[in-house]
């Protein structure tokens, strides 16, 4: 739709004579969205976690719970570094970040967040985030998990004064449809 106005000089010189309201719209959506970007959930612990003694053994390491989520939004689920490690150097691990809808705390059974899964090796930090589905206005919990895949150590997240672990999620805006085309 277009709204056509009297004439507006500009201080540049330029005259305005029609304004397309669809894209002002538009322009100011993403603007707010961008403005409404914040985080919604933080947690962190400066000490190691439980360890991963048992190849398979699914261990938490950090929660955030009672975080406010709002239907039509996208919230994103962020480690931004964490230590893995373990006491013998050929282990290998794996590493998640789980999401609870509907209030409850997140268990090392919850559904794993879309791409925020990772595998290590001794020394290695990681990163992971996802983009949780969210469906409905409420709370979420999210869990960080580690769980050892091959070797015979305890792995676990190493943290202390300097490096710790740290969860956020972050409200990301206003949910849009998949624009990605498969090349």
């Amino acid at each position: 739709m277009t709204l056509p106005f009297s004439m507006v000089n500009l201080a540049d010189g330029m005259t305005v004579t029609e304004v397309d309201m669809d894209a002002l719209r538009g322009n100011i959506t993403a603007l707010n969205d961008r403005m409404n970007e914040q985080i919604v959930g933080h947690g962190w612990r400066d000490t190691s976690s439980t360890p991963s003694t048992v190849n398979g053994q699914v261990q938490g390491a950090l929660r955030v719970d009672n975080i406010p989520v709002l239907n039509g939004q996208r919230y994103l689920a962020w480690m931004p570094q964490g230590h893995p490690t373990s006491n013998v150097t050929t282990d290998t691990w794996r590493t998640e970040i789980r999401y609870l809808t509907g209030g409850g705390a997140a268990v090392t059974t919850s559904p794993v967040v879309p791409g925020a899964q990772g595998h290590g090796v001794f020394g290695n930090p990681m990163t992971l985030a996802g983009i949780m589905p969210i469906t409905s206005t409420g709370v979420i919990s999210v869990l960080i998990t580690i769980s050892r895949t091959a070797g015979t150590g305890n792995v676990q997240y190493f943290a202390d004064g300097v490096r710790r672990l740290d969860l956020l999620v972050l409200r990301l805006g206003s949910t849009v449809a998949n624009q990605g085309i498969a090349v």
